[in-house]
């Protein structure tokens, strides 16, 4: 899982792997050795039944409270990283370095090409095609996703209407924070594990 500003440019459609442009965060393959339940008790390997699925998030519990049973059912599996998180300068209360809040991130859902060899970000050695080429390829992603002042209520989820469309379709006039109605990818208010829920604190 990565967290960027947004996918690379690719004025020339090239970016056939899904890039990210700048990357600010993204885990480890130990980040996923182990799960906890939301309802509480011991940490396990993640291994999921078919149509079963975990949640990600970093350390701690969300300011809002909503990620936990019985809003989320007690055995639902999550794996809590410090590299779901990353840093913000405040220089003055206005100036932050890296600053997401006026475009928002993008969230890419990564994996190897081949996943049972290992990651070979090369492809030519010595003038040569490498056939141990391997790079990581995006699969899935949702960009342009809003972040909200955590210590306010009353903000939505940012997720999609259907698995095979990551287009945010906006308002005329409009920007990141205003999908159109008929956007593939909208806000969930009603469907928070469907989405992501991503904030920063004021």
């Amino acid at each position: 899982m990565v967290l960027a500003n947004r996918l690379a440019a690719r004025p020339d459609n090239d970016n056939v792997l899904g890039k990210p442009d700048q990357v600010r965060a993204a885990t480890l393959v130990d980040d996923f050795a182990a799960a906890s339940p939301i309802g509480g008790g011991p940490a396990s390997v993640a291994v999921l039944p078919p149509q079963g699925f975990f949640l990600l998030g970093p350390p701690g519990k969300d300011v809002q409270g909503s990620i936990t049973a019985p809003t989320v059912p007690a055995a639902t599996p999550i794996v809590r990283s410090g590299h779901l998180q990353y840093p913000v300068t405040f220089t003055t209360p206005v100036d932050r370095a890296p600053d997401d809040g006026p475009t928002g991130i993008t969230v890419l859902l990564r994996r190897l090409a081949n996943p049972y060899a290992p990651f070979d970000p090369r492809p030519a050695v010595a003038g040569q095609p490498n056939p141990w080429y391997n790079p990581y390829v995006t699969v899935d992603y949702l960009d342009g996703i809003p972040l909200h002042d955590a210590s306010q209520p009353g903000y939505a989820s940012r997720g999609k209407r259907q698995p095979y469309a990551s287009f945010l379709k906006t308002t005329r006039g409009g920007n990141f924070n205003t999908p159109a109605r008929d956007s593939p990818v909208t806000e969930q208010p009603t469907a928070p594990l469907r989405a992501l829920r991503l904030a920063r604190a004021s």
